[in-house]
């Protein structure tokens, strides 16, 4: 009965233990647990679902030395910045203020400062440089824009803002951001329209135009384009200052880019107090009686506004009389190297028209296209424009440029002449230029 009673007794003690240490770990656990509440609330602990903040750039005085590539003396490296792809809101969808760009830093470098200036760069140059489809044209116009700044000694002057198409807004908001006084761009019609909604307040040599010239823009952006319009009004003057109105037929093509340049041509007629002249249309399927009509009407001078496959085809039917045309009818060179051209007279980037002259021996040898060596022609011309706006628009600027002469005034603005050329044995030579 002892035994029973010591035994039963020992039982007991073992569960009363169990009891405490169960209790002993709970309260253990308990412990531990609000200590590290604690210590999660004190550091500002977040969950892996909470949203973090969009970082903003801070540009360092001087990058790790690792972040920079070495640079030969003769090339130094431009300052770039890639933004990241868009945000989920798109600018279209913002009517009064441009949100703050999301940004991805790929690579940064030291903006070596000027004396007598802070570190911030002068002139931001925004290009739709992320989109494949504007790739190569952005890429040429800045290889332009670079050897104007090299030819100047200025390459600590700009930085390069890169984005993608429907995302300069973002690119202008961050050319803001680091204290440029000037942005070049954008390059896209697109671009412009929506920077419009919340126009830039820095100085802005746009590098596109809206589809109404009309259109008023804020007092701070002026255009600086390669566009047919421009072409067409230095053509008109040149046709009515020779005496070539008289008997004149314009033969046009559907194409929207030759369509354009045909109603500006005859805009600047109106505009100068002439009658319009005839005008036709050329189709392939119809070209002998195009021929047929040419020949009853007998005209003194054909103005051909066409483009691409219709080119030569259309210059073939105007060879026998004085033909003038934009000098985006032809896209290659072997188009007139082949004679296919030959005295036909166009509108054409100085550049191309005089290419061993001196003032351009900083331009090298142009890019195998014409429609690149535009774009390069531009970039070069762009730099020495925006250095002159770096205190704001100059009382008057006359450039004899790459892409033509450009001259400003606070009532016109930027406006650009190209120049006039005939093609003679498969070279573009000078014709006499007409320059307000």
């Amino acid at each position: 009965m002892f035994y029973l009673k010591a035994d039963q007794a020992e039982r007991n003690g073992n569960v009363m233990w169990r009891a405490r240490s169960f209790l002993l770990a709970i309260v253990t656990s308990m412990t531990i647990l609000a200590t590290f509440g604690v210590l999660a609330r004190d550091n500002n602990v977040t969950t892996p679902t909470a949203t973090p903040a969009v970082p903003l750039m801070n540009i360092p005085s001087a990058p790790p030395v690792s972040a920079a590539p070495q640079a030969t003396p003769n090339t130094p490296e431009i300052p770039t910045i890639r933004l990241s792809p868009a945000p989920p809101q798109s600018p279209l969808a913002q009517q009064s203020e441009i949100a703050e760009p999301r940004w991805e830093r790929r690579e940064y470098l030291p903006i070596a400062p000027a004396e007598g200036r802070d570190s911030a760069p002068l002139i931001a140059l925004i290009l739709p440089q992320k989109t494949e489809a504007y790739r190569s044209a952005a890429q040429t116009l800045r290889a332009g824009f670079a050897a104007a700044a090299k030819a100047a000694q200025a390459e600590d002057l700009y930085i390069v803002i890169e984005h993608e198409a429907g995302q300069a807004a973002y690119a202008f908001a961050e050319a803001q951001r680091i204290g440029a006084r000037v942005a070049v761009g954008p390059l896209l019609r697109d671009d412009l329209r929506i920077l419009l909604r919340s126009p830039p307040t820095l100085w802005t040599v746009a590098l596109t135009q809206l589809e109404d010239l009309d259109a008023p823009l804020p007092k701070n952006i002026f255009p600086l384009t390669l566009t047919v319009e421009s072409d067409a009004r230095l053509l008109a003057r040149e046709l009515l200052t020779s005496g070539r109105m008289q008997g004149l037929v314009l033969l046009t093509s559907e194409t929207p880019l030759m369509k354009r340049f045909s109603d500006a041509l005859i805009d600047e007629w109106l505009r100068l107090g002439e009658a319009p002249p005839k005008r036709m249309v050329f189709t392939i399927e119809e070209m002998t009686e195009t021929k047929e009509k040419l020949d009853m009407i007998s005209p003194s001078t054909i103005v051909l506004a066409v483009e691409g496959n219709d080119a030569i085809l259309g210059r073939a039917l105007t060879k026998p009389w004085t033909t003038y045309a934009s000098g985006h009818i032809y896209q290659r060179a072997a188009q007139f190297e082949e004679f296919a051209f030959d005295q036909l007279r166009v509108v054409e980037i100085p550049w191309l028209v005089d290419q061993h002259a001196e003032r351009f021996k900083h331009l090298g040898m142009p890019p195998e296209t014409p429609v690149m060596a535009r774009l390069y022609a531009l970039g070069f011309d762009a730099f020495q424009i925006a250095t002159a706006f770096s205190d704001g628009p100059p009382l008057s600027l006359n450039i004899n440029g790459a892409s033509g002469y450009i001259r400003f005034d606070a009532k016109e603005g930027l406006l650009r002449n190209g120049q006039m050329a005939i093609f003679d044995r498969g070279r573009l030579r000078p014709l006499t230029a007409v320059i307000p």
